[in-house]
């Protein structure tokens, strides 16, 4: 998609120029925000706070002359040469957010892969960006801390022997938070295994550039969107009074979390633990979620902070208890006709409504109470999602006006001295939806058994995420060992798993 040539860009976003095989632009808000997290100004290679996703595949020996060695080959060599058409196709994969001094600002960067796919540029690009890594579970290797690069990287994970006449294999595709959102990098890894299986089956792809790749890098949020103005007066004054009501919110009842573990000062580290529930429980889920005119998102978040509740000590006579926090809300739907799926950024807003789910401090007894509780909590997800989430194009002009504050509001400033952590953990909720409608379970020769996406957290905090694939409900928690035993973390997802199952009866 030539984006270049598609909707009005804003001068600061229009990709400029600077030397030879050289582009660079502004960063608008949302990816300030994250540049603030993944980039250190005085180290332009280093990079943090990544968005991985997963996926477990496997491939037939019968399709490539039945040795392991042979298929195993093979298969390296179709994902190798997918990565590269993949980038070929979506330039903005090999751009990279770096900081100016002498501008003192955040810039959008790229370099030219200008050439074939032997060339130097090309060639040294994909011995940083194509890793095989030795064998390991899903959360072993992403509990490793594995490097993070500047740029976008693909993991590929060898199974050491075949099982069953099929080869497997793992693959991560690791991107800075700056380049990138969930739903995304969903979009990359349903192309990255079309072109695979293309490759594989024997088709050439596309993989030389031509010099005029900058005419397809991806605007940021504000150009994708087509908000340009700058918020009114009264958008302003609107969006103050907001943030005054969210404030007093989180401070009219006790707010639901997870307290820090008392061996807190452990290892810096992410770490990630899950469960999947079966096709039957997802399915009946599914089924109790339409009768009550919900969604298993719904259902889901609302055993979570029953979960937490549950965990949670409070003063004697407390009379309600409050979860709050700020949503993520995918803008796909309002980018305009030029953008594609496969346009590269953050396409998402902070909603600048706070969320603020009631409930009572206590637990019902009897299994009718449980049921009407995770019921009524779920519904209240459900009213709130309906109201920070725009119906429709064109969107509402104010609600446009208050995304770059949002982001504004939330990104770290140098100059302001951090919050002392507070001693309960703020848990948020993010949900990618039924991802197998995008990343397919099958791409010919390719048969994928698991897909998650997971970011990171921050600080104290601690992030879940909701997914569905190819019929089984996942959810993940992540968390640091600076702050959090993983025992407390598996005892609230064995907590969820408990209302989720009881749910489903």
């Amino acid at each position: 998609m030539n984006f270049q040539n598609g909707a009005e860009i804003d001068d600061q976003f229009r990709w400029r120029q600077v030397s030879d095989g050289a582009w660079e632009r502004d960063i608008d808000e949302a990816e300030g925000f994250y540049a603030t997290f993944c980039r250190k100004p005085d180290d332009p290679n280093a990079a943090s706070f990544p968005v991985t996703c997963h996926t477990s595949f496997s491939v037939p020996l019968s399709e490539a002359g039945g040795s392991y060695e042979a298929t195993s080959e093979s298969i390296t060599d179709a994902l190798r040469t997918a990565w590269l058409a993949l980038c070929h196709g979506s330039p903005t994969l090999a751009s990279w957010i770096q900081y100016d001094p002498e501008a003192r600002a955040w810039k959008k960067m790229y370099a030219s892969l200008d050439g074939s796919a032997d060339s130097p540029t090309v060639s040294a690009w994909l011995s940083q960006t194509f890793r095989q890594i030795s064998p390991g579970t899903d959360d072993e290797w992403f509990n490793t801390s594995p490097p993070v690069f500047k740029l976008a990287t693909l993991f590929v994970v060898a199974s050491p022997s075949d099982q069953n006449g099929l080869v497997h294999r793992k693959v991560y595709l690791r991107c800075p938070h700056d380049l990138v959102d969930g739903i995304g990098i969903l979009y990359l890894t349903h192309r990255l295994f079309e072109l695979a299986n293309e490759s594989y089956q024997g088709g050439t792809l596309n993989t030389t550039w031509k010099g005029h790749e900058v005419a397809y890098l991806s605007p940021p949020l504000n150009t994708a969107i087509g908000l340009h103005d700058q918020p009114t007066d009264v958008q302003r004054q609107a969006f103050n009074d907001l943030m005054s009501k969210n404030a007093a919110l989180q401070s009219e009842k006790p707010l639901l979390g997870l307290t820090l573990s008392d061996n807190s000062g452990g290892p810096d580290r992410i770490q990630r633990v899950s469960f999947s529930l079966s096709k039957i429980l997802t399915a009946e889920l599914v089924k109790k979620s339409k009768l009550h005119g919900i969604t298993i998102t719904h259902l889901v978040s609302a055993a979570l902070i029953l979960a937490l509740r549950d965990l949670q000590s409070f003063p004697a006579g407390t009379q309600g208890v409050r979860y709050c926090n700020q949503s993520i809300v995918n803008l796909r739907g309002l980018c305009l006709p030029s953008q594609d799926p496969l346009a590269i950024g953050n396409y998402h807003m902070i909603a600048a409504q706070s969320m603020a789910i009631d409930l009572s401090p206590s637990s019902h007894d009897t299994a009718e109470q449980l049921e009407e509780e995770i019921i009524s909590v779920a519904k209240q997800f459900r009213e709130y999602y309906a109201a920070v989430r725009p119906a429709s194009k064109p969107a509402d002009p104010d609600l446009l006006s208050f995304i770059p504050m949002t982001w504004d509001l939330f990104t770290p400033k140098p100059t302001k001295q951090p919050p002392a952590p507070s001693q309960v953990a703020s848990v948020a909720i993010s949900s990618l939806g039924n991802i197998s409608s995008i990343v397919k379970p099958e791409y010919g020769a390719f048969s994928l058994s698991t897909a998650w996406v997971a970011g990171e957290t921050l600080g104290t905090g601690i992030s879940t995420f909701i997914q569905t694939f190819a019929g089984e409900l996942g959810f993940s928690t992540i968390f640091n060992l600076a702050f959090h035993q993983q025992e407390p973390i598996e005892a609230l997802q064995e907590l969820v798993l408990k209302k989720l199952t009881e749910t489903s009866q």
